[in-house]
């Protein structure tokens, strides 16, 4: 197998650590040398001299969440991990989904999102799989499509 850095084998591994102490640390000092930087700064002017603060929490809750995953992944036995496929767009498709199942409303009270969840599960679970396009999929089928029209009952 061929050795790549995106691939992991052990929980002691080194680039783990640096990733929630270095990495991490690297944002922290970069705002803070902002917030200490010499000179007269507007607001504006200081927010673009670094990184947002959504995008800084986000980096953070990444990186600590994947750490902590690969580590799990390995102890319960996976003989490597490949973060480089890790993927939340199915997560991002089904809360989008969410989001446009209530309309205009952006938000959506716990009993409303309930009832959005409850109702995409019920839709999913009595949808078909296509049978025709421009993909494959595996899916055993214990069943027939017929395109015969069904008989008329008489009156």
């Amino acid at each position: 197998m061929k050795v790549c850095s995106h691939v992991y084998t052990s929980e002691d591994d080194q680039r783990l650590q640096y990733l929630v102490s270095d990495f991490l640390e690297y944002f922290s000092e970069w705002k803070a040398n902002v917030a200490n930087r010499a000179g007269q700064f507007s607001k504006s002017e200081i927010s673009k001299m670094q990184l947002s603060y959504q995008t800084l929490q986000g980096l953070e809750i990444t990186v600590k969440s994947v750490v902590e995953c690969v580590k799990i992944m390995l102890a319960k036995g996976a003989p490597y991990v490949r973060t480089d496929h890790f993927n939340q767009d199915p997560i991002e498709q089904y809360f989008g989904i969410l989001r446009t199942s209530g309309g205009c409303n952006n938000n959506p009270t716990l009993e409303q999102f309930n009832h959005s969840m409850v109702n995409i599960r019920v839709a999913g679970s009595q949808a078909l799989a296509p049978f025709r396009g421009n993909t494959r999929r595996n899916i055993q089928r214990d069943f027939a499509l017929e395109s015969q029209p069904l008989s008329k009952k008489k009156r």
